[in-house]
């Protein structure tokens, strides 16, 4: 494994002309030479108003998606994925870039054909248990002897789905890795559940921030929580035999995200089984924005304490996701009269309630309330009404707090709804996303 450093110098070219730099993780700093330095600071920095004269011009922006360097540690190259039009600063002569994300290769290729995501989440979501097996016998209590076995990785790796980004075909699987250390202080056996995108070879490093921002956001979705993590994101290319080859991590500067442990240890997300087959479409719609996420909390436990802002975007979400799945609701007039938010809710409630069902009656009977569809309608209708004439300092009326909250169960369910997944598998993720503690009930065969 190769040695990470606090800071990173090297050499790198921009604009024809060879910088020196200089990079500690959050800040690219190009230190041009000697003999470049008063022409940077005329061409680039300053305008002519008259004849040797100057005056401070407009900020140069970045014109490079991303500038590749060779580290002077290691040797190793280094690929700066830039803010594209962002301007450029300085300090006296050395210019500053604004970074997103850096890579450090291990060896150097030229394409990208695969990425790899691993992190606690994704540990969770397809998890690394299914991965081994153990068994023991009675010497086990005498000699202290245990068999473990991993699995194949047939067994452990899910069917291939698909999406598209930009025209860009992207399949996309789950799996688990292995790998076995005799460190001291180390785990023996590593077990590494991962996010596997696979796509033509290229060399645009804007798309592999895309391919990274979608997966992120496919993780927050299925954790309700913009705060996840990836421990790891490999980037492949590709190897003889059709395989692939770990040559580089992409590191993301920006993102200060950390993994809430404790929401992950009470089940807090979706799994992967109660999505399985519709994966590909869940991430097509987020390539394409058509599945509102921008309600989705900060974090879990922030999510739990509701406000005049999560209450209008969790409405704006409601309102989306019905003209996705239920149009005929959605509309702004029937027979030539104004469709109401109270009659919209109802409505959806009522198509819904094969789903919904159990949950309302749970989340209304902890309150000794009666789970009604029409009256959630009224009471958001009147909230939402007393949100747009400015009082947004007051409390919630009535029950209606408590409405939101199944909002929020009602979204999913029609999100989820919208991909065709089977209804007790819809329970399923809500009951464990939730941690609702209701026992989902699988149909039999003569029930379906």
């Amino acid at each position: 494994m190769a040695k990470e450093f606090d800071v990173y110098t090297g050499m790198l070219e921009y604009k024809g002309i060879s910088f020196s730099f200089m990079f500690d993780k959050k800040e690219l700093r190009l230190i041009p030479p000697e003999e470049k330095r008063r022409e940077i600071y005329y061409d680039w920095f300053s305008e002519e108003i008259s004849p040797g004269v100057y005056t401070f011009g407009d900020l140069p922006v970045m014109e490079e998606a991303y500038l590749m360097g060779r580290c002077n540690e290691d040797g190793r190259k280094i690929i700066f994925i830039t803010r594209q039009g962002a301007g450029i600063g300085r300090y006296n002569s050395v210019l500053v870039i604004e970074v997103i994300g850096y890579v450090l290769c291990r060896y150097d290729r030229e394409t990208i054909d695969r990425i790899n995501f691993c992190g606690p989440e994704i540990n969770c979501i397809h998890p690394i248990g299914q991965a081994f097996t153990y068994t023991y016998k009675e010497e086990y209590f005498e000699r202290g002897i245990l068999t473990i076995q991993t699995n194949s990785f047939d067994e452990t790796t899910t069917a291939e789905q698909s999406f598209y980004v930009d025209h860009h075909l992207v399949k996309i699987h789950f799996g688990i890795s292995r790998g076995i250390s005799t460190g001291v202080g180390e785990s023996p056996l590593k077990l590494n559940s991962s996010l596997t995108f696979d796509f033509e070879p290229t060399d645009d490093y804007s798309l592999i921030i895309k391919l990274w921002r979608i997966a992120k956001q496919f993780i927050q979705y299925l954790c309700y929580s913009q705060n996840v993590t990836f421990s790891k994101i490999e980037l492949c290319a590709p190897y003889e035999g059709g395989k692939h080859e770990g040559f580089a991590e992409l590191n993301i500067t920006s993102d200060k995200s950390v993994s809430d442990v404790e929401c992950l240890k009470k089940g807090h997300y979706i799994r992967q089984r109660d999505i399985g087959g519709f994966e590909g479409d869940i991430l097509n719609d987020i390539a394409s924005g058509k599945l509102y996420i921008r309600h989705l909390p900060e974090t879990y436990q922030k999510g739990r304490h509701k406000n005049a802002a999560d209450f209008i975007l969790t409405i704006a979400a409601f309102e989306w996701e019905l003209k996705r799945l239920f149009p005929e609701l959605a509309k702004q007039k029937k027979k030539g009269k104004k469709v109401f938010l109270s009659e919209k809710i109802t409505g959806a409630i009522e198509k819904m309630m094969t789903v919904m069902e159990v949950f309302g009656k749970q989340l209304y009977g902890f309150s000794d309330e009666v789970f009604d569809g029409d009256a959630i309608g009224k009471r958001l209708a009147k909230q939402r009404n007393n949100f747009s004439h400015g009082n947004l300092d007051q409390e919630f009326i009535g029950n209606s707090l408590l409405d939101l909250v199944f909002m929020e169960y009602l979204v999913y369910g029609m999100q989820l709804k919208k991909y065709g997944i089977p209804d007790v598998k819809i329970q399923r993720c809500i009951n464990d996303l939730f941690q609702k503690n209701i026992m989902i009930k699988e149909k039999s065969s003569e029930e379906c």
